[in-house]
């Protein structure tokens, strides 16, 4: 039997185990898909949304390497409440002082920096991650807008996109797909919907367990429905994400949404955009006219230290 230590940490109640193998070598054989998705389990394990692994470097001129795991076991290409976490977490280690830190992960590598340090007060930090650039999901459709049923879907141009909003049902949705180190398909509701409501709630359980086996998304997808704020400046979010279901907050969710709003003129193209998820809010930060990268603020918890036998 061995002891595996761990950290359980959250962003805005995006919740996380963290294994450190800068401290403990335990290798990568027992992170099978059956071990993380045993602790995931919130009646008999640990119970998170994600698993985070920090480990040395790989790479020169990077300081960590990061990975992911979504509960069910399967690989995750990005998470910026995860890397928010992480940052907290090495700067809590004292494995570094500096303000800006710099971690691989999967194809890109984030830079994380430290805005406001609370851990002597409440346990918390304020990070800034450079989520790198958004860019379109497919090659095949200029606009990356689909209009899907359950088991098909036609792609759209842009000019479909407002008649198109009306278009939400079961049977019936349409989607815009952007990708950030993991694949999104973002919902622009209608002004006169409630994000919250019963049909809402059902209608994001519904497409987001489609969409994990949908022709459209070969390898699943995250699911964003997006209310825009009268101000131009402010959306809700929901997320249902691939190998979890729904969080209460989603930093790669709230960057592709951000993306994908500016994209097609929802909100103001110049402005910081606050993003409120169930969990909290989080600020970012894009400038479409420039196509720069993309930059998430938020907030950060160490929650408690423990150890899973395996």
């Amino acid at each position: 039997m061995k002891k595996i230590y761990f950290t359980k940490m959250h962003g805005l109640g995006n919740d996380f185990m963290l294994i450190d193998l800068i401290f403990q070598d335990i290798g990568y054989a027992l992170l099978t898909k059956d071990n993380i998705s045993t602790w995931a389990n919130r009646y008999t394990g640990v119970g998170f949304d994600q698993l985070l692994i920090v480990a040395p470097p790989l790479y020169e001129n990077i300081d960590f390497h990061y990975e992911i795991f979504n509960a069910d076991g399967s690989r995750a290409g990005n998470c910026g409440n995860g890397a928010r976490c992480v940052a907290t977490y090495l700067y809590a280690r004292n494995y570094t002082k500096k303000d800006k830190i710099s971690v691989h992960i999967d194809d890109r590598s984030l830079a994380l920096e430290i805005i406001e340090n609370n851990l002597n007060k409440n346990n918390t930090m304020q990070v800034r991650v450079n989520m790198g650039k958004c860019t379109p999901l497919h090659n095949d459709n200029s606009s990356n807008i689909y209009r899907c049923t359950p088991s098909d879907y036609q792609a759209i141009s842009e000019d479909c996109f407002e008649s198109d909003k009306e278009i939400f049902d079961r049977e019936h949705i349409s989607v815009t797909c952007a990708d950030i180190g993991n694949p999104h398909a973002v919902v622009i509701l209608a002004q006169d919907l409630d994000i919250n409501s019963h049909k809402v709630n059902d209608l994001l359980i519904h497409w987001g367990e489609i969409f994990q086996k949908h022709s459209l998304f070969r390898d699943g997808v995250n699911l964003s429905f997006v209310s825009v704020k009268s101000d131009r400046r402010s959306i809700d979010l929901r997320v249902f994400e691939r190998g979890v279901g729904e969080t209460i907050a989603c930093g790669t969710g709230a960057s592709a949404s951000t993306f994908v709003c500016k994209k097609l003129a929802m909100i103001d193209i110049f402005s910081d955009i606050s993003v409120s998820v169930l969990g909290g809010d989080l600020k970012i930060e894009y400038n479409a006219k420039e196509l720069s990268d993309i930059y998430m603020t938020g907030e950060a918890k160490l929650v408690y230290e423990g150890a899973v036998f395996v």
